[in-house]
């Protein structure tokens, strides 16, 4: 192609008035528009109501609606269920691990490091949203374990 036939205009475009393509272009980014206007109301609503409850991290609130967030409002809405389910499940798992080891840190990472393992089997072995709640259930165990262990490293003080 010529450096000519870049500059050529298209026969079909040089007949419509510049009104009619730029509707044109606008009724393309709809979709994009509004999906942008969603995701937008979902990140600010989860947010205020963070804010509102007064949550210690409440910037999680509004990356998890982020994050759930999909094109369609049907997928959302089943990613959202399938996010809950999997931290639900995670979090149960968490607590029966700690009254099962409350004073033993090996057996407690132990089981945590089991848990993560099936997780991630089942997670490879189901498909789509199912496989995502998985993974869920073995990253909120593993957050929450990281909070419950607290810092693991020696304390030094100064001048000691």
């Amino acid at each position: 192609m010529s450096w000519a036939g870049l500059w050529t205009i298209d026969p079909a475009q040089a007949c419509r008035p510049a009104g009619g393509r730029v509707a044109a272009a606008s009724r393309s980014a709809a979709p994009a528009l509004l999906f942008g206007l969603r995701l937008w109301a979902a990140v600010s609503l989860a947010l205020y109501i963070a804010f509102w409850l007064q949550l210690d991290n409440a910037y999680w609130a509004g990356t998890s609606a982020a994050v759930v967030c999909q094109p369609s409002l049907g997928a959302s809405l089943r990613k959202a269920w399938f996010r809950m389910v999997g931290t639900v499940i995670g979090a149960v798992v968490i607590v029966v691990l700690t009254a099962r080891f409350p004073q033993d840190r090996a057996g407690f990472l132990l089981g945590l490091a089991l848990w993560g393992g099936a997780c991630a089997l089942v997670a490879t072995l189901l498909r789509n949203f199912a496989g995502y709640a998985a993974a869920l259930a073995g990253l909120t165990a593993a957050v929450i374990a990281s909070d419950e262990l607290g810092a693991v490293a020696p304390v030094r003080r100064l001048g000691t």
